[in-house]
């Protein structure tokens, strides 16, 4: 076959880079040294999977991948990994997690808390996230709207999908260095968030879809110059959002929310509203503060 290619019932690419469909019917699978990328949906509904071990090439997992594994106790993921995607382990309701204070990490014999995938009740308002933990997974502290404060670990470099997603009472979050990637919705609707600190040296790239939408206390924000993309909506809803202070160029961007921008070289408020109006952030050229007029009319 020109564009696939097999190994023991599962599918792959032509290369055997990318596992497209895990074999089914059995309690284990072999996953070939090869690979680097499990697929969307690769063993989604595999029931009869109880135990995988996925081997050190590997560096993504897909939307699904192990979706309503329903028998899938345990699962050791290497140390490579530097991104999980949405949904991945949702239906798989007797995986064997390791526990650190209130937190559900995956993780392998070397490092048992490398993921941190979700709390173990929502109640907690102070959370301390172990050490050792490089991704923090899709929704691990979706809703849990009694947080006031949270310390990310200079070990964290990937923050997932709707990671803090409706944390209502979030105030303020430091982003260390080592985080390279915040997806989608991390922080949307986190409605108490007032300050968000990137670390110096940052190695952060890209901002996702949404990122922080209706953060409606978020009133500065400065982008890292490590920053080439913000995602569309990173900032819709932030109503009291004075300033974003934009450090680097960017090879992409999105239109600012809707509204009155002006682009100057000062976080003080522009003197005149009708020069220098902007509707997006331009992707070159771009350094500078973009103010939003309603948030500094709302303030007074």
């Amino acid at each position: 076959n020109a564009n696939y290619s097999s190994d023991n019932g599962s599918l792959y690419n032509k290369d055997k880079t990318t596992l497209i469909r895990g074999a089914g019917g059995v309690s284990t699978v072999n996953i070939l040294d090869s690979v680097t990328n499990i697929g969307v949906s690769a063993f989604s509904g595999c029931s009869s999977l109880i135990s995988i071990e996925i081997p050190s090439s590997v560096t993504n997992i897909e939307d699904r991948a192990f979706y309503n594994c329903s028998s899938l106790e345990s699962i050791s993921l290497p140390n490579s990994l530097t991104s999980i995607g949405d949904s991945v382990f949702n239906g798989c309701d007797n995986i064997k997690y390791n526990y650190y204070e209130n937190g559900e990490y995956l993780g392998n014999s070397e490092n048992t808390y490398l993921v941190l995938i979700d709390t173990v009740n929502t109640s907690f308002t102070e959370f301390n996230i172990n050490t050792s933990c490089k991704i923090i997974y899709y929704s691990a502290f979706k809703s849990c709207s009694s947080i006031t404060t949270i310390t990310l670990p200079s070990s964290v470099t990937s923050i997932g999908d709707s990671a803090f997603r409706g944390c209502s009472s979030l105030t303020s979050i430091k982003i260390p260095s080592s985080v390279t990637n915040i997806k989608e919705r991390a922080f949307l609707s986190c409605s108490l968030l007032k300050t968000v600190t990137f670390e110096a040296e940052s190695k952060l790239t890209s901002i996702g879809m949404s990122t922080f939408s209706n953060c409606s206390s978020l009133t500065s924000i400065e982008i890292p110059s490590s920053v080439t993309s913000i995602n569309i909506n990173a900032f819709n809803g932030c109503t009291s959002l004075k300033y974003i202070k934009i450090t680097g160029n960017l090879t992409s961007s999105y239109s600012l929310p809707s509204g009155t921008w002006v682009k100057t070289d000062s976080p003080d408020e522009p003197s005149d509203w009708t020069t220098n109006v902007v509707r997006s952030i331009p992707r070159t050229n771009n350094v500078g503060y973009y103010h939003q007029q309603s948030a500094w009319q709302n303030a007074n």
